[in-house]
């Protein structure tokens, strides 16, 4: 190729080039600009200091009505601090801590159960378990609404993942006319144990062929228990809060949880609060706070009483992750006559929640349809 040829070939590549990027940039241009929002549409976020705090004073000289939980799902989480809920005769978790959800279910038709009016609640008292307490197990059986007495082939327990002790153990059933019944009492086998206990049974009856049923529990061995109350309390009013000190002796040093629930004059449940922090070995106090805003909204009146407290050691190395202390009778009822003036009624915020809940506030605005998880 001549050299008059190569650069008549390299001016027309430079050319083409040169009308290419003139045609393609107002294109991108175009483009960027109706898929990006316009720049006053864009949430930036400042950064904010989490070591401060600031109140938000309310005005009740214009009350304005309340929006609903559905409408505003982080209302009741933005309203008070993380240890401290509003609770109702509907938070059945709090107020029943360690109860069981089994419920009489039929029996499935097939080849070994070709009747389909068999049904039975396989159950028992507790969830937790704690040191020497007995667990109350039963199975009842029913043909459609025929009490049955089922005949046990076999009733184990497996403490799951126990270092020491038996792997399995069986369990004695006593049958009577209302079904099966077994006290299991898992510390006489495992006192050191912490974490998840299996029993299995396998049954029949009648026409029924052989059947299978399983429990969960949690368990904490006598010699696992990392912490008892004293009994001690004492109430005291503090920066507009309601403040309890609880006394507890620590058997293992770690870091501990422990809630409880507080009842009006009238016996209603209305706050759940929670003490987290690492407690030393020996007698210990802990603070248990409820915030002083959740007196105002439930309009409780005193005298309080503080009952349910239960709580754990935080055991993140083991399978269950957690050593319960076994629930105490002990009730507290405050010494002295409170009055709802004397709590605090402001929503306490740090300045990062301030900053969400605006952000949350223009999203909903826009439109933005928030669901509960």
């Amino acid at each position: 190729m001549s050299v008059n040829h190569r650069r008549l070939l390299w001016l027309f590549t430079f050319t083409t080039m040169i009308l290419l990027i003139v045609l393609v940039r107002p294109l991108q241009q175009t483009y960027l600009s109706e898929s990006l929002p316009p720049p006053e549409s864009v949430a930036h976020i400042d950064p904010v200091s989490v070591t401060t705090s600031v109140q938000v004073e309310i005005d009740h000289a214009t009350p304005e009505p309340l929006p609903s939980v559905e409408d505003h799902p982080l209302n009741e989480i933005d309203r008070y601090p993380v240890t401290t809920r509003r609770i109702g005769k509907n938070s059945h978790d709090l107020l029943n801590p360690g109860s069981r959800h089994e419920r009489r279910q039929r029996l499935h038709s097939d080849t070994d159960n070709p009747d389909p009016g068999w049904n039975a609640l396989f159950t028992a008292d507790r969830f937790f378990i704690h040191g020497n307490e007995v667990a109350t197990i039963s199975l009842d059986l029913k043909r459609n609404d025929t009490i049955v007495t089922p005949q046990i082939m076999e009733m184990r327990a497996e403490a799951i993942g126990a270092r020491f002790g038996p792997r399995v153990i069986y369990l004695p059933v006593y049958s009577s006319d209302s079904g099966a019944r077994v006290e299991f009492v898992p510390d006489l086998s495992w006192p050191d144990f912490s974490g998840p206990i299996r029993v299995t049974t396998r049954f029949k009856a009648g026409n029924l062929m052989t059947q299978t049923g399983t429990l969960d529990f949690h368990f904490t061995g006598s010699d696992a228990i990392p912490a008892k109350f004293t009994g001690q309390f004492q109430d005291l009013l503090e920066q507009g809060d309601l403040v309890f000190n609880v006394g507890v002796k620590v058997l293992k040093a770690g870091r501990f949880r422990i809630d409880a629930n507080l009842f009006d004059a009238d016996g209603q449940a209305f706050g759940w609060a929670r003490f987290e922090g690492r407690l030393a070995r020996g007698p210990q106090t802990v603070a248990i706070r409820y915030d002083g805003l959740l007196f105002h909204d439930s309009g409780a009146q005193a005298p309080y009483r503080l009952a349910q407290l239960r709580g754990y050691r935080l055991e993140p190395e083991s399978r269950w992750g957690r050593a319960k202390i076994p629930p105490t009778e002990y009730e507290f009822l405050t010494s002295q006559p409170y009055q709802l003036a004397q709590f605090r009624n402001t929503v306490r915020i740090s300045p990062r929640q301030q900053r969400m809940a605006e952000m949350y506030e223009d999203a909903r605005k826009r439109g933005v349809l928030f669901t509960h998880p």
